[in-house]
């Protein structure tokens, strides 16, 4: 298998990582949507009452029908509603942490609806485009007002990058500027907002004339690079913790630029596996995988920090998979895009 296969799906993978880290780090910058329109009473007296509130959510569950993306992203939505609801009203009584009884009937709770959750998502031929549908409506920042407004004064960036043209470097130039630009980045640092933008402006031009070869890249060690770009984003982080850059501005700003590479990465695979080219096993299995990374790797953050643009964009990724798919452009030895489809689902709804 090529060495390219395993380099650059660490290479996709890592950003992950570190922003789940900076993410439980910060999390407190951001305001979390309100939950006073519910249907529910959530004036709980007790511990019971509480308790007897979330099951009798779950009894509910029972009679829910599910036939659409939409109605996922809405069971959802009421789901975490109430759970958050009930888990801190439980948390705030000293009985909670004293008498283990409460904890294990709300974890039993908890586990019998996700499981009916599970079941009656998984039963239905969803597609890619249901999964960035359910991920995005779902995602606990979908309606956070801080959250999308400090995204629409960020977004203008990122659009702007694309009428910065590619440069003009075969394989070998391409990665020797990458090279250079990351030992330089990494002894110049980020100490600003306006540091950071010119960091992942040139970043970003470099890493399109990257994709622009992907093809020629079979067979190169890439792990200098993989290693030098974690690096640095672990510095720029660690110096949003320290409060030399304003945290919010730093982990919104890379949450888009880690949706931009993940989605521009996937389109020239996509691209790549549709126009037949000849490509070894590896290659197909690389490419695929890094095709359905937006559907994988794009965190909860990252679903909202998407424009409405990027959105489309992905669903029409998700489209061209399933035509893929469907016409064998993907090696039979390859995991089947709705199988994979379920997989996926059933790793969100696991975790949520």
């Amino acid at each position: 298998m090529d060495k390219v296969y395993n380099i650059i799906l660490v290479w996709l993978n890592y950003h992950t990582r570190i922003m789940k880290r900076f993410i439980v780090a910060i999390l407190s910058v951001f305001l979390m949507v309100s939950c006073s329109d519910s249907k529910y009473d959530f004036d709980f007296k007790s511990t019971s009452q509480a308790l007897d509130c979330y099951q009798s959510f779950c009894d509910e569950t029972k009679g829910k029908e599910i036939a659409h993306s939409e109605d996922v992203v809405s069971v959802l939505k009421e789901w975490k509603e109430v759970r958050d609801t009930v888990l801190s009203f439980l948390q705030k009584d000293s009985a909670y942490y004293a008498h283990s009884w409460i904890l294990s009937r709300y974890s039993s709770i908890d586990d019998s609806i996700r499981s009916r959750l599970l079941n009656m998502v998984l039963e239905k031929n969803f597609s890619l485009k249901d999964v960035a549908v359910i991920k995005r409506g779902s995602s606990v920042y979908s309606k956070d007002v801080d959250v999308t407004a400090s995204v629409a004064g960020i977004l203008p960036f990122f659009s702007r990058l694309d009428s910065i043209p590619l440069y003009h470097a075969d394989k070998n130039k391409v990665l020797s500027r990458y090279r250079d630009f990351l030992q330089s980045a990494k002894k110049k640092g980020c100490g600003n907002a306006g540091e950071l933008k010119d960091f992942v402006r040139e970043e970003d031009r470099i890493f399109r004339t990257f994709l622009y070869n992907l093809a020629e890249m079979s067979g190169e060690n890439l792990s200098d690079i993989t290693k030098g770009t974690e690096e640095i984003c672990n510095s720029i982080f660690k110096s949003a913790s320290q409060g030399k850059i304003d945290s919010k501005t730093t982990l919104l700003i890379m949450s888009c630029r880690s949706n931009r590479r993940i989605l521009l990465n996937a389109e020239t695979c996509i691209e790549s596996l549709r126009k037949h080219r000849k490509l070894s096993l590896s290659q197909k299995k690389a490419y695929y995988w890094m095709a359905i990374q937006p559907f994988v790797s794009i965190d909860q953050l990252g679903w909202a920090a998407l424009s409405d643009e990027q959105f489309c964009r992905i669903c029409e990724a998700a489209d061209e998979i399933h035509r893929l798919d469907r016409n064998s452009h993907v090696s039979k030895d390859l995991e089947n895009v709705s199988h994979m489809v379920n997989l996926i689902l059933k790793l969100y709804l696991t975790s949520y």
